[in-house]
């Protein structure tokens, strides 16, 4: 059976359960509430977080260890060993509880008139998009966001300044049927 078949609960979870919560297919499409992410995302997340956490070890990290022990740096060990111990603590935090946090606050809403993305754990982030300034409007399927059946709808704008708005972690099926919603309203408002 192939990822792509999957059910939406049978997607493998990373570091423990896979996260509970409401899938953003739960709530009506169109409405004006804010929508939720699907929960999956932040196994999606963690195991983006992972890999790139071991790349950044591999070509940071260790290099630099390996030359300040061969500097013969007075001490050069343990300042080592401080760094090692401090990344280390960064990068499980980063995998083990940002994903869950930004989750929390990711939301966003697609009314008639305009894309909402609100974002952002400390310095949060307001997007509003109104519908006539829609240019065109992609999905993104990364391999672990195909292995976890979801997508990412891309929106790109007319202007400069922000001119791309991402909404991650959706269902693929879910993220679909927006993009076709956005060019749908976004082509009604110019007829």
């Amino acid at each position: 059976m192939d990822s792509e078949s999957q059910s939406p609960n049978s997607a493998p979870p990373i570091l423990g359960k896979q996260s509970e919560g409401l899938h953003s297919s739960e709530t009506p499409q169109g409405s004006d509430t804010l929508r939720r992410l699907d929960s999956r995302v932040v196994s999606v997340w963690r195991w983006q977080r992972l890999l790139s956490a071991l790349l950044q070890t591999l070509f940071l990290l260790l290099p630099l260890t390996f030359a300040l022990i061969a500097a013969n740096i007075p001490g050069g060990a343990w300042i080592a060993l401080g760094l090692t111990l401090v990344w280390s603590i960064l990068q499980l935090w980063t995998i083990l509880f940002r994903p869950r946090m930004a989750f929390d606050h990711w939301r966003f809403r697609l009314t008639s008139d305009l894309l909402e993305i609100r974002s952002g754990i400390w310095w949060k982030t307001v997007q509003i998009l109104p519908l006539p300034k829609l240019q065109h409007a992609d999905i993104r399927r990364g391999p672990i966001e195909r292995q976890y059946g979801l997508a990412t709808l891309i929106v790109y704008t007319a202007g400069t300044h922000s001119a791309v708005l991402v909404v991650p972690g959706l269902d693929k099926s879910e993220a679909s049927q927006l993009r076709d919603k956005l060019v749908m309203e976004s082509t009604r408002d110019e007829l």
